[in-house]
Formats: structure tokens, sequence, C-alpha cells
């Protein structure tokens, strides 16, 4: 895995976006109940901390940074490290080594020594849970962090054949630098390579897989069943005793690699004496496979065949992520990003035809949404498709549905379990199909005959009892289907059709939604979800005390270390124990209301779902082809102005030449060691943008001629001849 961040200050907007978010991309369209502190948990096993001194001089002493890794098991324990480039390795490694310090100061327990690697001497903090496990190694100008003793073996491996080997030296890599050079001014590249999908299902991992999630189980298995036996009053909570009386079954703390839990004697969680604490497991790499039991062969065995049938070879995926500043004149005093992704991934093995049954090929045929829509997707597919999605005539068709920009009442439905407008007919919604009917010819609609004179639209027939009756309009080769007419009639006669910049079969356009008649509907979508969220973490807190028998003030602690995160209120309340109607005691919110509780009620008005406090729009485009897939997203984003701000200072600074402000000289910049500028530009502050109009056309990612690049076993596959790509001149590739 590499992310490269081409400086730091694009480092620091990664970060502070990520932070905006909360860690977790998933926040972005939903309130989360629980936070897992991924970005906290690798600062401190990394002994890595951003400081806001490191932010103003960070970007005088790094050139570059990268986040590398052989798998994102971030919640278990990753084999993942930060990769430096520095400007000034004497005072970056003084730094990183003042950190180590720091933290083994701070942990009473952590040791901080030299170990040997690959006849190197490398810095080791580490901690008997593993809660801190740092290697920490420079060669040249570049400086490696990790949690993995086998990167370090890899970094040094590669150091010492000057390169080879390395990822930079595969050949697919330099074939996909070909499609993202480094000349694309990216703020992120991201490339996961097929090594890497290679490794998560070698033997090592797969049988690694299973034996730290059996060592996880046991170790909430054990709390579960000690708090079970004391409430049911037995006084000898040893391990033998709690397997005599069942409540934990006789195989119980049997590894098949040896290991065994660790139980401490102050009550505190047990430990595998073998991976470390929960959550900070040895990183597969670093725990070798040795010997198998006939069962973990067996299961691997089923896996590699099922995986065969599936997936000839993982495809590489590669990622480039661009930011530009939205004018001041077109953000309604908000300070606003346009981010724009371009995403590929290739080459595609074959994975049969179900794909290209369903979809047409990629086309520039396109509909640009209308101004009072508030959504319009577009999706090229077959006029007719027969059983089990087969194309019934091979027509290439377009079909596109469109969600009008209008306000509605709604109310929440419980056989749903979503809101829905109280009338159908409400939301103004159209489907459109050119030059042919197509599959709207399920709903009744007839064949495309151009009208003379007034537009009238025709009833149609769909036979649905209840439902509300259907309009269908024709013009020329456009075919109209809506539930309300001056919908129809507005969409018949103004809907754009012509030729986008690229070919796509899937493209999608969503408005402000925040600024739409939409809002309301939309927010309270996310606020029936986060009362959702709300009570299912209470739920679980409940079937704990029930269940279990835990008392009702320990059960927030207990099930925020089974599930390795921290409760949260999506509703913005706190959890508290409080005494109900009977005399219990109960879990509740102090978000909660006898609404709330009822799943009735309004909206508070202080709630905003979160993609209504970010999102300002979006366009994206998806082409698939048969040997290899392309996606472009564009989405503005409302910023934080304070982060804003501080990214552009580290941009400011953020050049090579810059002296280390007025420290003595012999810390300011080191002389390059062969006399060449870095292979990354400096990198600029995000500039405005032109004025554009709201549908920004995504650019031109035609497909190429990609090689296919045989995946050896396992699992096994069909070898196939190994196909270079053309040569690179003159671009260094990292």
């Amino acid at each position: 895995m590499y992310v490269r961040f081409g400086s730091f200050s694009n480092f620091l907007w990664f970060t502070d976006t990520m932070n905006e978010w909360g860690g977790d991309l998933r926040n972005l369209i939903a309130f989360r109940g629980v936070d897992y502190e991924i970005n906290a948990h690798q600062e401190r096993q990394l002994g890595l901390k951003q400081s806001a001194l490191g932010r103003v001089l960070g970007p005088t002493v790094i050139a570059d940074v990268a986040m590398i890794g052989m798998d994102t098991f971030m919640r278990e324990g990753a084999a993942m490290g930060m990769l430096f480039q520095a400007r000034n390795n004497f005072a970056l490694g003084s730094d990183f080594n003042s950190q180590r310090t720091a933290a083994q100061k701070a942990n009473p327990d952590a040791v901080l020594e030299t170990v040997d690697i690959g006849g190197q001497k490398v810095s080791f903090l580490h901690t008997p849970d593993n809660r801190i496990r740092s290697f920490y190694i420079a060669s040249g100008d570049y400086h490696l962090i990790t949690t993995s003793r086998r990167m370090v073996e890899r970094f040094l491996e590669v150091a010492k054949a000057n390169g080879a080997g390395s990822l930079g030296d595969s050949a697919e890599f330099r074939s996909a630098r070909t499609q993202m050079p480094v000349t694309r001014p990216d703020t992120v590249f991201a490339y996961l390579s097929d090594a890497y999908f290679r490794n998560l299902t070698s033997p090592q991992y797969r049988v690694e897989m299973t034996r730290r999630m059996q060592a996880l189980n046991e170790i909430d298995e054990w709390q579960l069943a000690q708090w079970t036996a004391k409430h049911e009053g037995v006084t000898d909570l040893g391990l033998e005793n709690l397997q005599k009386l069942g409540y934990l079954p006789p195989t119980f703390n049997q590894h098949p690699d040896g290991g065994r839990l660790i139980f401490p004697e102050n009550g505190g969680r047990p430990m595998d004496s073998l991976r470390g604490g929960k959550g900070t497991f040895t990183p597969v790499p670093d725990m070798p496979v040795t010997n198998v039991t006939v069962s973990e062969e067996a299961a691997y065995a089923e896996f590699t065949k099922e995986y065969s049938q599936l997936w000839k070879r993982m495809d590489p995926v590669m990622a480039g992520v661009q930011r530009f500043a939205v004018p001041a004149e077109q953000s309604n005093g908000e300070v606003r990003e346009r981010v724009l992704i371009d995403l590929k991934i290739a080459p595609v093995a074959n994975r049969g035809n179900d794909l290209q049954n369903f979809v047409a090929p990629p086309t520039l045929d396109a509909a640009q949404p209308l101004p009072e829509d508030a959504l319009l997707l577009q999706i090229a597919s077959w006029s007719e498709l027969g059983l089990f999605g087969r194309p019934a005539q091979q027509i290439p068709n377009n079909y596109a549905l469109g969600v009008r920009n209008s306000g509605f009442a709604w109310q929440f439905q419980p056989q749903f379990n979503a809101p829905l407008p109280a009338q159908l007919t409400d939301a103004k919604l159209y489907l459109a199909a050119w030059p042919q009917p197509g599959m709207l010819r399920m709903l009744g609609a007839r064949e495309v005959a151009p009208l003379n004179g007034p537009a009238v639209p025709q009833a149609l027939q769909n036979g649905v009892p209840g439902a509300p009756p259907l309009w269908q309009l024709n013009r020329a080769s456009l075919s109209a289907v809506s539930w309300d007419q001056a919908t129809l009639q507005d969409v018949a006669q103004r809907f754009p059709v012509g030729q986008a910049e690229r070919p796509a079969n899937v493209r999608l356009f969503v408005s402000d939604l925040n600024s739409s008649k939409l809002r309301d509907y939309v927010n309270g979508m996310g606020y029936y979800r986060a009362r959702q969220v709300s009570a299912g973490n209470i739920h679980f807190l409940q079937n704990l005390i029930h269940q279990i028998g835990v008392p009702a003030e320990h059960a927030k602690a207990l099930g925020e270390d089974l599930l390795m995160g921290k409760f949260l209120d999506p509703l913005g309340g706190q959890y508290e124990v409080a005494v109900n109607a009977t005399g219990l005691p109960q879990w509740r919110s102090t978000a909660w209301t006898a609404a709330t509780e009822r799943l009735s009620g309004p909206v508070p008005p202080e709630f905003i779902s979160p993609p209504l406090g970010w999102f300002r729009g979006m366009s994206a485009e998806a082409a698939l082809y048969p040997n290899e897939y392309i996606g472009r997203v564009e989405i503005e984003m409302k910023r934080n102005p304070v982060a804003i701000a501080a990214e552009k200072e580290a941009a400011d600074k953020d050049k090579p030449a810059l002296p280390f402000f007025s420290l003595p000289k012999f810390l300011q910049q080191d002389p390059p060691a062969n006399n060449t500028a870095p292979n990354n530009a400096p990198v600029k502050a995000p500039q405005a943008v032109p004025n554009v109009p709201q549908v920004v056309p995504p650019s031109v990612m035609k497909p190429s001629a990609v090689p296919t690049i045989p995946m050896p076993p396992p699992p096994p596959s069909t070898k196939q001849p190994e196909v270079l790509p053309p040569p690179v001149p003159n671009v260094p590739v990292k």
C-alpha cells in the first residue's frame, strides 16, 4: 500500500480533513455511534504526535511524506508506517528521537533500545502489549517509522539494492505512473498493487488472521464468562473453575502456534503471549507461520478454491486527488474547496460478462441536469434485458432518473423503517429514456414518436393497485415518465441531451442539498438514522445488563472494551444510568425525549445531518471497459477556515530552499546529496479555479493498453506471459 502526499503541506491537508471527519470516511454520510480513535491509536503506537510547532517548522524540514503498509488492519494491529523525505536530516532525526524519548518517559513499561536488523542499527520503542510498537530507521534522506520489523527489513533490502525489488521498480507501478505521472499536481496519490492483494490472500496472512481472531474472541469470552459467573454467584473466577463449570469450553486457551492468553493479577485485560494486547496485535508479517493444523490447511484449501473461481487476479488500484479553492463569489460566504478524485483499476482480469450484460459500452451521450434538478443519475444500458440480466436486444440505450428540487411533507413510516413523503406524488421524480423507451415499457411506456402541436401527457395503465397514475410524454427521441404532469411537460421540453467530453457508462449529479428545498427531508433522514444509532447503543448496553448480568454502572466500560472504541451519541447527548419507572437502573441518553423514545416527533432545530455540514455538490462518472475501470468524482465541500489558514501557512513555507528560520547555521538545510532537485516540485497553496458552471465536466482519461501481469499462486491461476510497459523516459519513479 502506497499513499504519497508530495509535500508536508499536502500531508497536513489530509490529516486536517480526516480530523474534521473524525478519522473515518463513513462520517461523511452518517453520524457514528462509536469512535474507534484510529488516528490517535496510530500516533500512540508509532510514537509520533503532531504539535503546533511541528506544523510550523515541518515544511522546512520535510520535503515529502508517504504512508506505506502491507495491510490496513488498523483496529487489530496493522503493518504500516510513515516514510519521510528530509530536507534537513539532522533536524528531522533530532525531532523523531526526542518524541521517542518523551514517549518512553510517559509510559513506565516502555523500552527504547537499539536492535540489529539486516546488519543495521535500528531504534525500537515498544511496550509488552504493543500499544507502542515503533521501529525507526533512516537511509540517506529517507526516514521510516513503522510498526513492522518486516517492513524495516524490506526498506533496508531495497536501499542496499539501489531500488531493485521495490514497488517503484515493478512493471505494473511504472505502467501506473505513465497514466498518473509525478508531474500531475496531485495532493494525494494512492496505489494498491497486485502484490498487496496477493499478500493478503497468502497462506501466512490467512492463517495468522484466523489465529489472531481466535485470540481476540477468547479475550472477550473470558471477560463475559467472568461477569456471567459472578452474576450467578460463583466466587472462584479462575480459568480452571470457569471451564469446569461450563462458562468456558475445554479447548479454551489452546492455540495451534503455542501462544497463550496471559491473565493479569490486578484484574486487567488479558494479553496474548505472542501478539500483545487487544487492538495492538503484532503485525501479521512479523508473525511467521511455520506449521499449520489439519483444519487450517483445509480452510485455506477451501478459500483458494472459492477465490480462484471469483478472481484470477486482484487488479491494481490507483487514485489521484487534487484540490482547488472555490472563488469567494461562488461560495456563498463559506470557505470551500473543490476536490477532484481520479480512480483507475487496471488491468482488469476477466470476470465474465455479467457486468457487460447489464451496462452498454461507455458512450458520449449525456444529459446535463436542469437548474431545477437536485439529482440526476444516468446509466447506459440496453434497450431490453432478458432473463438473468442478459440483453434480449443488443441495442444501446440511455436511462436517467431525476429528482426535482422541490419540498414536500414527509413522515416516518415504521413499515419501511424510514421517513418517506406523505404522498408519493409529492416527490417530483421522473424517468427518461432515449433514443428508445426501452425498459420504460415495463411501466407501460409506448414507442417514441414526434408530436405535432402541443405536447399532451398520456396516462399509463401500469396495473399496480393503489399506485398513483403515471404519465408519459414523448418528444423526438426522448420518452419521459412521471407522476407529476407539470414536471413531465418541463422535462420533455427542456431535457438537454448532448455530447460529453468523455465516454462513460454511469453519470451522477447531486446539487448543493444544504441550500435546496430537499434540505428538510435529507436532514430528517439523517435524524432518524442518528436516533436509531443512539437507540442501538442503548440496546447493546442493556443486553450486557440483562443477558450477561453486568452491573449497569460497569456496562459502558465493558461495552467500549469489547468494541475497542468510545460510545458516541449522534444526537449530541451523553449516555448515563437512570432509574426507570420500575425502579431498575437503565441506560439512556440525555438527548432523548418522550418523542425520541417513541420514534416520533419533529427534527430538533439544532440537528444537522453530516452531509449538510460539508457537502456542497458533486458530479461523478464511471467508464467500465473490458480491461480497465475508470472513475472520476468532483466534490465541492465546505472547509474549516482555521484549518485552511494553517494549511496555507504551511504551503507558503513548503519550498526546498527556505532557510530553517533563525536557528544556528549548523541546523539549516542540508545541501542536496547529489546536487539535484528533489523529484517533487514545490507545492503551492490551493489556487483559485476559474469560474465554471455548476456541473464541471471531468477531465479526459481515455482507456489505454495496460500490460497484463501474471499472479502466481496462491490462489492458483493460469499463468500469462508478462508484457512490460513502454519505458518511461526522464520520469523519476518513487
